[in-house]
C-alpha cells in the first residue's frame, strides 16, 4: 500500500470524526493525528549515501488521565537516492512503512498542548535498485524486502484552534532502525518531522 493511499484512507475514516458536533470540555478519550511526514536516514555503513523519504500517515492516541496516554502510530515513505562511483552509479527507490506503539505523556494547557513520546515496534521496507554502467557493461538490477525492529523518542506540541481540532505544526522525533541487504547489516539513525491536525474524540 502506498503511502499516498494511507492519507487518503486515513482521510476518509478522519470525516465522521470532524463532523460530529458535539461539543468538547474535558480530556478526550482519543486524539487522533493526520498529516505529512518526512525522514532524513542516516545509514551506519555505505549501503547506500544519506537520504530523504516523504510520506504521511496517522497516530492514534488513547488517554488513559490528562497525562498519560497509550499510542498506535503508521506511517508510509517513499524515496529515492542515487550513488555514484567511478564509471559505475546505482539508483535505489524504496518505500518504508512503520508501526509503533508505546506510551505518550502530555503537558496541557488553554491553547498549547505539549507531549513526549517513546514507541516501538517495527518497520518494513521494500527496495529496487538498478546498476548503471558507464562503460560496455551489462547494467544489474535486484529488489530487496526487509523487516526490522523500531524505536522512535521525540515529541512535539499542538495548538488548538477549536472545540475537538488542534494544529499540529511540528513533532520531532529520532528513529532508529537496522536493515540488511546484501549480507551487510547497517543501523540507520533518522531524523523525524511531523505536522498536521490532531482531532478529539469522544471524552471521558
Amino acid at each position: 500500500m502506498r503511502p499516498s493511499l494511507i492519507c487518503s484512507l486515513a482521510a476518509l475514516a478522519l470525516l465522521p470524526v470532524t463532523a460530529a458536533a458535539q461539543d468538547y470540555s474535558g480530556l478526550p478519550k482519543a486524539e487522533l493525528a493526520l498529516g505529512y511526514s518526512y525522514l532524513n536516514v542516516h545509514p551506519t555503513k555505505a549501503l547506500v549515501t544519506s537520504f530523504n523519504m516523504n510520506g504521511g500517515g496517522i497516530g492514534l492516541v488513547y488517554d488513559v488521565n490528562s497525562v498519560i496516554g497509550i499510542k498506535a502510530d503508521f506511517m508510509g515513505y517513499e524515496g529515492t537516492n542515487t550513488i555514484s562511483s567511478g564509471a559505475n552509479s546505482v539508483t535505489v527507490d524504496a518505500n518504508l512503512f512503520t508501526y509503533l506503539f508505546g506510551p505518550q505523556l502530555t503537558k496541557r494547557g488553554h491553547k498549547v498542548n505539549y507531549f513526549g513520546e517513546a514507541l516501538f515496534g517495527a518497520g518494513h521496507t521494500n527496495s529496487d535498485w538498478a546498476q548503471l554502467y558507464h562503460i560496455n557493461l551489462n547494467p544489474g538490477a535486484a529488489d530487496n524486502s526487509n523487516n526490522s525492529f523500531m524505536m522512535e523518542y521525540g515529541g512535539g506540541l499542538d495548538f488548538r484552534v477549536g472545540r475537538r481540532v488542534g494544529v499540529r505544526p511540528v513533532e520531532v522525533d529520532y528513529l532508529f532502525s537496522r536493515y540488511s541487504a546484501n549480507n551487510i547489516s547497517a543501523q540507520q539513525n533518522a531524523f523525524k518531522y511531523f505536522a498536521g491536525i490532531n482531532v478529539a474524540v469522544g471524552s471521558h
